[in-house]
């Protein structure tokens, strides 16, 4: 009996041998040589998340508005499409020219019209007298031309030729009653105007381009402190 216990006890021991349970030399055990696996693509390194952009501010200009070097193509785009658009022309260029009466008898009878429209107001005494003074300085001249020469504007209204800078000084020129009368030049919303100060009222002229640029609109207003109310017509030319 004891010698078939011995016998078991040996068989166990080689069993356990042959498992590798007892790290033997020759033979690796199984736990120590892993099934070989099938390699798989390395895992890929993880992105830095880029962080969400704050929210502007209510009001905050855009990017391209703050910061002039940071432009958008559309930006640059629109930008450049803009810079080959001509500039439009200016109230001189417009006006330049010369042209003719051609607002007939209808618009002469606007201006007796007008005159007797404030002469009426007039006392009886002096309102003859100033009917004709009026009418015989505002006539409907027959040509006018409007040119710039240098830093100079140059308008001629019949025979008489006036010069002046745009804003410039008044300068001395002579009137239809044969004195003088201080003129002077300006642009404003444009338009050309000339003015005329004498001691006894103004007169301003009014240039102004039709939407095509070949006729010319004049608009006379004349005030004095003896007349009770402004003269105001409308004149009409063409080159």
């Amino acid at each position: 009996m004891a010698t078939s216990a011995h016998l078991v006890h040996r068989f166990a021991l080689a069993t356990l041998v042959v498992l590798g349970c007892g790290r033997s030399a020759s033979a690796p055990s199984i736990a120590t040589v892993p099934p070989a696996a099938t390699p798989s693509a390395p895992e890929a390194e993880p992105r830095p998340e880029t962080p969400e952009p704050a929210p502007a501010a209510p009001g905050s200009p855009p990017v391209d508005a703050a910061d002039p070097d940071v432009r958008s193509p559309e930006v640059t785009m629109s930008t450049a499409a803009e810079s080959e658009i001509a500039p439009e022309p200016s109230a001189l260029e417009q006006l330049g020219g010369d042209y003719r009466y051609v607002g007939g008898a209808e618009q002469r009878k606007g201006i007796a019209r007008a005159i007797e429209a404030v002469t009426e107001e007039m006392s009886i005494l002096v309102r003859g007298i100033a009917n004709d003074r009026l009418k015989k300085t505002n006539d409907a001249p027959q040509a006018i031309s409007i040119r710039e020469e240098g830093e100079e504007i140059v308008v001629k209204i019949d025979k008489q030729t006036y010069r002046g800078r745009i804003d410039g000084p008044a300068v001395v020129v002579p009137n239809v009653e044969g004195g003088t009368s201080k003129m002077r030049f300006e642009v404003r919303d444009g338009k050309l105007y000339q003015h005329f100060a004498a001691n006894e009222g103004q007169r301003t002229n009014v240039f102004a381009p039709y939407p095509n640029g070949k006729r010319l609109n004049m608009w006379v207003t004349v005030r004095s402190p003896r007349l009770p109310k402004p003269v105001k017509y409308h004149l009409t030319y063409a080159q």
